[in-house]
C-alpha cells in the first residue's frame, strides 16, 4: 500500500510538471487558453529549474542502486510493485470510466 500511494503521488507530480512545460510552449492545457506566443527560454527554465525532474533522476538512481546492490527483500519487492503497478491500475480505471462517459455523451448527442 505505501508503494501505491508513493507511486500515485509521484506520477501526479510528474504529470503536473509535464502540463507546466506544455503550457510554457504555448500549447493549450485542459480547458484553459494560453498565450499563443511561446518563449523558448521559459520552457528551458521550466525544465531546468523545476524540482520534479531532479527528484525523478535522484529517485531513479537510488532505486537502481538499491535493486542492484542491496538485498532485495519481499518488503521492497512489494513496494516497487505498488509504486509502478498502483498508478497503472488507477490509470486504467480512470481511462475506462472516461471511455464510458464519452460513449454516454455521444449517445445523448444523437
Amino acid at each position: 500500500m505505501p508503494g501505491a500511494m508513493a507511486g500515485t503521488l509521484f506520477i501526479g507530480r510528474v504529470a503536473r510538471w509535464l502540463q507546466f512545460v506544455r503550457g510554457t510552449m504555448g500549447k493549450p492545457t485542459g480547458y484553459f487558453s494560453v498565450n499563443p506566443n511561446p518563449r523558448p527560454w521559459k520552457t528551458l527554465a521550466a525544465i531546468i529549474l523545476y524540482p520534479t525532474p531532479w527528484i525523478a533522476i535522484g529517485l531513479s538512481v537510488w532505486a537502481i542502486h538499491h535493486i542492484l546492490v542491496a538485498p532485495f527483500t519481499n518488503e521492497w519487492r512489494w513496494f516497487y510493485v505498488g509504486f509502478f503497478g498502483g498508478p497503472l491500475i488507477g490509470g486504467y480505471f480512470i481511462y475506462r470510466k472516461m471511455k464510458q462517459l464519452r460513449a454516454k455523451k455521444a449517445v445523448l448527442q444523437q
